[in-house]
């Protein structure tokens, strides 16, 4: 399933973070009580690769998501895990090249135009903006949408129950992420 579908199908991603297998297989519990199947774990812990690593073999009911990739190195590591996407807060040239010369599932960060096209130049049009709230949110998307729209944006940060629905009905929002989904 591409990209695109998979976040169309899961437009509510609970972004977490868990230390042990343990703790990430609880998360995983109580999301499959609350009828959610995808889950974006980030590298916010120490044993953050072992366990997602762990999970993903072990959950192959649940769409996973690696997030919060900051280095070019995290990525190549988090690309062999078998995660269903990638996600970072930001990006790089080289972290944009090599996602693209190996066809992987990457949603790169872009807040300004600049890093926007810079995005659409490596053929990426999912991104993340980060931190939403704070950078303009609703308004900033709206902006967006005349001046680029092919592009479809994940929005996190700042996002919760209260505000997930006016993200959500935004046209070129195709998800949201929030730690408040969990």
């Amino acid at each position: 399933m591409s990209l695109e579908n998979i976040l169309k199908k899961n437009p509510l991603i609970p972004v977490v973070a868990a230390d042990t297998t343990d703790q990430a297989n609880n998360i995983l519990y109580k999301l499959r009580n609350k009828n959610i199947k995808i889950v974006e774990f980030t590298l916010r812990t120490p044993n953050a690769l072992e366990v997602i690593k762990e999970v993903i073999q072990s959950n192959e009911d649940f769409v996973i998501g690696v997030g919060t990739i900051t280095t070019l190195e995290q990525l190549r590591k988090c690309s062999l895990l078998g995660a269903d996407f990638l996600v970072s807060p930001g990006t790089t040239i080289e972290m944009l090249k090599f996602a693209r010369d190996h066809n992987l599932p990457y949603v790169p960060g872009g807040v300004t135009a600049f890093e926007i096209m810079t995005i659409l130049e490596y053929r990426f049009n999912v991104i993340k903006l980060f931190p939403a709230e704070i950078v303009g949110g609703i308004n900033l998307l709206r902006t967006y949408q005349a001046v680029f729209p092919q592009v479809k944006f994940c929005a996190t940060g700042g996002i919760n129950t209260t505000n997930k629905d006016k993200y959500l009905n935004q046209e070129n929002v195709i998800a949201i992420g929030s730690s408040s989904l969990v």
